[in-house]
């Protein structure tokens, strides 16, 4: 194995290069909006889905027509279910807060807890709701958040 390291200008060209195939916007600029974020996060553990949702704050989005990682096809299929969830619900019908979203987002976030959670019940008992309140209030949490902290609670 050979290991070298390379200059400057070299790096720079090679992450706008590698930038421009993943993100939609001017590379150059994602560059110094992602530059200003680490400085802003030294020491801090990053995700895949921070930085992204980083670069979407600004105005980037990943690349169509590239296979995006796992959780930003998970983010989309979220999104489309929790979108046709609150679509199909009467506009008259206010949401109640369900304690069965915080029981299921407990179990999911348990450093013990299952894999898999499911939520049974009558048609019409709210479960399509429970489980998009719940999916919501995922996008939102940090796997940082302490494993005993309710994340999702404030949303």
């Amino acid at each position: 194995m050979t290991v070298r390291t390379v200059d400057d200008v070299t790096l720079r060209v090679a992450v706008i290069e590698a930038l421009a195939s993943l993100v939609k916007g001017d590379p150059e600029e994602a560059l110094l909006w992602l530059g200003d974020f680490l400085l802003d996060h030294l020491m801090v553990p990053l995700t895949a889905r921070q930085l992204w949702d980083f670069l979407r704050s600004k105005g980037f989005s990943p690349r169509e027509g590239l296979d995006p990682a796992l959780s930003e096809r998970m983010r989309g299929l979220t999104n489309r279910y929790v979108n046709g969830v609150e679509r199909a619900r009467p506009t008259n019908l206010p949401i109640v807060a369900r304690g069965e979203v915080d029981t299921v987002l407990a179990a999911l976030t348990a450093s013990d807890g299952p894999r898999v959670v499911a939520v049974t019940g009558k048609p019409g008992s709210g479960k399509s709701t429970v489980v998009a309140a719940a999916a919501a209030a995922s996008r939102r949490w940090s796997p940082r958040s302490a494993p005993d902290s309710r994340p999702w609670a404030s949303w």
